[in-house]
Parts: structure tokens; sequence; C-alpha cells
């Protein structure tokens, strides 16, 4: 049972928080599955207070990328406190990256604290470092698959029998898939909450579907590229080949049984099937300027005589003439239109190719809609990644276009609205992404669809992958009801809030927008999730 000492005062936990962590001390390793921005975090502090109080073994957090370790570094000295002589959350919670030389990490090992990256204890973990960590806590424990670093630190700590907690939004919907993180972790018991468990804690919000129709000029490019999609699959079908032949991950798979034949022209037929899937993907959900661009790479490569007699065909020249005065993708028209009626509002557009954010960017700009760019570290360090985030965060410009990097493993400000401009078929994704708006006021979620393409393939996809993951997931749970606790009375020094809604406490740090939270939202929303 849970008994709060070090936590912050301030921080009144929900009931389903303190369910899960009530669970968590009374099972040795735990999946906890909370929806993005719902305060997993404070769950892995309560269960760092009850070590504390309880063992005086290592305690240790393990985050993917390097600012969200900085992220729970600043949860933990703000949020876990007490008397000098019992902890100093400040003097021992480390931050330990790659970054660090080895020989100085050997010494901040000794902290009782260790926020770190994976590969960084992993490695000095093979290099014969020993720890004794009684509780280790893995952040987007959905990682914890294959040769991942996540996996050989469970390893470590399953020999040591430390305490395990596994925090993810989203862990997948293939049974394999998750059977496999709870194997890595060694997880024995699983705590889900959906969206609608904790429907009262939680702002609303409001999901939107907007069709738009492809233009005559894209339909029929769309034509020709799948009749020369069905020619290519002829060619795999007169090799005894059958299945999902209009699937690019379906060809994609059969690259073992084509080399295996070594055929050249199977080989062709096979690097020809996915550049067409690809530039039909590309017409029907990003628009003729980039297809003609992609097409314009692979002219480029005048090496490969394969992808030359692809693009010399008669009819991909004049697909690339009949797109080169294509207007602009209705998608990119409709969400100027729908940022420009929301002046005010904080937006993130998620978007798959790097390109499209760009285009996205400009356009926007030329409306005189203050966007950013926001992509991964080849073109981005970490160090200008936040401080995009943290510009945004101030309301420096209003909307952040972002690839994938904007999905997990950073510090992302909530926004009022985000925007898919593709549905992504992962389920994993889309989670990630809606978790980005609605975290301490009402929000929107809106998905852009092209109609009768591949966006609304990829939306049922995601969506039925979702619903397959908690159908899994809670067939997993333990059969027990949860225990249900009460947050404990206040102390002597502490007044008793827990009637009041959390906005109407007096904080040390910023509180929210009053106005819009709900009764029970925890303060320091800063670090929910």
């Amino acid at each position: 049972m849970y008994s709060r000492k070090f936590l912050n005062p301030e921080i009144i936990p929900r009931r389903y928080q303190l369910e899960i962590v009530s669970s968590a001390i009374d099972n040795k390793s735990t999946l906890a599955v909370l929806p993005t921005g719902t305060g997993k975090t404070l769950v892995a502090l309560m269960l760092m207070d009850h070590a504390l109080q309880s063992s005086g073994r290592q305690i240790v957090m393990l985050a993917p990328t390097k600012p969200l370790a900085e992220q729970h570094a600043k949860s933990i000295t703000g949020l876990l406190m007490g008397a000098p002589k019992e902890f100093d959350a400040a003097a021992e919670t480390v931050l330990i990256t790659g970054e660090i030389a080895k020989t100085k990490r050997q010494e901040l090992w000794k902290k009782r604290i260790a926020i770190c990256t994976p590969q960084t204890l992993r490695n000095d973990l093979e290099s014969g470092l020993a720890m004794d960590i009684g509780l280790c806590i893995f952040d987007e424990a959905h990682r914890a698959i294959g040769n991942y670093a996540y996996t050989k630190v469970a390893e470590y700590c399953k020999g040591i029998s430390s305490h395990v907690l596994g925090l993810t939004a989203s862990p997948g919907g293939d049974a394999e898939k998750i059977q496999e993180i709870l194997q890595a972790l060694a997880i024995t018991h699983v705590e889900i909450r959906s969206e609608q468990d904790i429907a009262e804690f939680i702002p609303k919000a409001e999901r939107q579907w907007v069709f738009v129709e492809l233009t005559e000029r894209m339909k029929q490019g769309k034509r020709i590229l799948d009749e020369m999609v069905r020619e290519k699959a002829a060619v795999f079908r007169a090799f005894g080949f059958r299945g999902q032949l209009g699937s690019k991950k379906y060809i994609i798979s059969l690259f073992p049984q084509i080399k295996e034949r070594n055929k050249i022209v199977l080989f062709m037929a096979y690097s020809h099937l996915i550049h067409l899937m690809h530039l039909s993907d590309l017409l029907e959900t990003q628009g003729g300027t980039i297809c003609v661009e992609y097409i314009g790479k692979l002219r480029a490569q005048t090496d490969r005589k394969g992808l030359q007699r692809l693009v010399n065909d008669s009819r991909i020249v004049r697909l690339e003439r009949m797109l080169e005065g294509e207007p602009k993708h209705p998608k990119l028209l409709k969400l100027v239109e729908m940022v420009r009626a929301q002046p005010k509002e904080k937006i993130i557009v998620f978007v798959q190719f790097r390109r499209q954010i760009e285009l996205i960017v400009e356009e926007l700009w030329q409306f005189g809609i203050t966007a950013h760019k926001f992509v991964g570290k080849k073109e981005l360090s970490q160090k200008k990644q936040q401080e995009i985030l943290e510009r945004f965060r101030n309301n420096e410009f209003q909307v952040l276009v972002s690839s994938s990097i904007g999905e997990e493993g950073l510090d992302i400000p909530s926004a009022d609205t985000v925007i898919f401009y593709e549905p992504v078929p992962s389920e994993i994704r889309s989670i990630q992404r809606r978790g980005r708006v609605a975290r301490t006021r009402p929000g929107s979620i809106i998905y852009l669809i092209a109609k009768a393409t591949k966006d609304e393939a990829f939306y049922w996809s995601a969506h039925n992958k979702e619903r397959k993951m908690k159908g899994i997931l809670q067939g997993m749970r333990k059969k027990t009801e949860p225990k249900i606790l009460k947050p404990q009375a206040p102390g002597p020094e502490t007044p008793d809030t827990s009637g009041k809604p959390v906005e109407d406490q007096k904080t040390h740090g910023r509180l929210e927008d009053q106005r819009t939270k709900k009764k029970g939202q925890m303060t320091l929303g800063d670090f929910l999730g």
C-alpha cells in the first residue's frame, strides 16, 4: 500500500494513479498503460517515493532519448522532496548520458536515483559495472523488443531481483509483440486505463474527420499508376506468386524468395513495383509536386538501367508532364483554411514526409501564419530542437509542423489542436500523436483524409490495431479488482484542498489556464505524462 512521504504535498494524485501504484507495489513487475499526457510520470514518482521509504537500493529510470531523460530528472528534483538528512532530491538525483566520460560516470552511478538513456547503462553494465538496482522504470516500454538496450538492462535487473515498472501509452496491437515486451521486461502484471476509463479526469479531445476529393488530374494520374502496378504484379503471378500483390508490405516480404529465384525479370519487376506503389502513395496523399520531385530523383540515378527504363516509360513521362502544372493538393488548401480559422489556437501538424513539411510551412507563411518545421537530428541538433520547442511553448509562433520526431521521446508542449496531415497505419504512432493535445484543457484532433486513398486505409488500420491492442491487454490483466485508494489526509501544515479543483490551489510553479481545468486535475501540469 502506498503511503506518501517524499512526494511534493501540492500534488494530489488521481484515483487511477493510486490504483496503479498500489498494484505495482503488490506485484514484482508491472506494465502500466496510460494515454499520453495523463500522468505516467507521476506513477513513476510515487513508486520511487515508496522505494525510498522501503529500501536502501538504487532507483533507475530509463528514457529512450536525452531530452526525455532531462525532463524526467527535472520532474524528480521538482516533485520529490524531504528533510536533507533523509533524502535530498537535488543532491541524490543524477542525469547520466553517453556524453559524460565513462570515468566520471563510475562515480555518478553511486547516486540514489539515476536517470539515464538505456544505451549508456547497457554499455556500462557490459563493461563490468555492478549496481544494486532495487527499482528500474522503463519509460516508453514498447521499445523493449529485439536488441534494443532495454532488453539487456532488464536481463540484468532480473538477475538481481529488481522491482520493475514499464510505462507506455501504446505497446502495440499485435499479441506476439506485446508478449515479447512482457517477456523482455519480465512483466507479470498489466494495468491498463483507456481514455474512457479516466474520462472524468482528463479534458475532452474532440475528434474531427475532414475529407477532401482528389482533383481530376490526380485521379487520372492514379489510374495510370494503377495500370502499371497491375502489369508488374502480373509478372509475379506468372512466376507462381499469389497473395496480396497489391500490398507494398507484402511485396517487400517476398524479397527473400525473389533473391532465391535469381531471375533478372523478377528483380526488375520487384524494383519497379515498389517505386510505382510509392509514387501512387505520394500522388494521392501528398500531391503532384512531391510526386514529380520523386520521379526526378529516380531519373537522376543514371547508373541504374532498370530505373531508367521505368522513368522513361511513356506513361511516366506523361504523368510527369500532367502533374507539373497541377495545383496544390486539396489537403494543403484545406489545412490552410482550417488554421486561418483558428488564429489564436496553438496547433501541431504531424506530417509523414519531410519535403511536405517544408511545403506546408512555406504555404502557411504565405498567408501570414507563423509556422516552424520540426524534424530529426539529421537536420536539427537536439539543442536546436529544444530551442524550437521552447519558442513554441512561449507562443512565439502558432504552428509546429512536425515529422515523427514529435511523436515521442521529447517534451512537446501541449497544443489546442493536433492535425494529422495524413493518418498513419501504426496504432502506436497514432496514440502518441493524439497525446499532444488536451492535456490541461479541451482540444481538437483533426484527421485530413483524401477520399478513396491510402489515407482512409491507414486510418482504419490504426483504429483496428488500437482496438485489438486494448482487447489483448484487458485479457492480460489480473481478474482481481484494483485497490481503490484515497489521497492521504493532509498534514497539519498542509491545507485541506482535497475537495477543491487543484487549479484553485496555490503552487510555487506556473498554473495553466484555470478556467478550463477539471476537478481532480494535478498541479504543475508540465510534469504530466
